[in-house]
């Protein structure tokens, strides 16, 4: 069983109303947003660190993909 943490942090009386009013209209806890929200956040960055990293080091097996001679139409666009 892991043991809980608290987070704190600081925000406005309106970005807190914000919030909770986004949660009631899901019919979710604030926890389960902000949680939520934070893990999404992680997922799109890690998944464009990805991509750049995909298009800046290539793996073989995606040169052999984007260098032949059908992608080379491609090259002039």
């Amino acid at each position: 069983m892991s043991t809980l943490l608290r987070l704190n942090i600081e925000i406005s009386h309106e970005e807190k109303r914000k919030i909770k009013t986004c949660a009631a209209l899901l019919d979710m806890s604030l926890r389960e947003l902000v949680l939520k929200s934070i893990q999404l956040f992680m997922q799109q960055e890690a998944e464009k660190k990805d991509l750049w990293r995909m298009t800046q080091e290539p793996t073989s097996v995606l040169q052999e993909l984007w260098n032949n001679e059908k992608d080379r139409a491609y090259d002039s666009l």
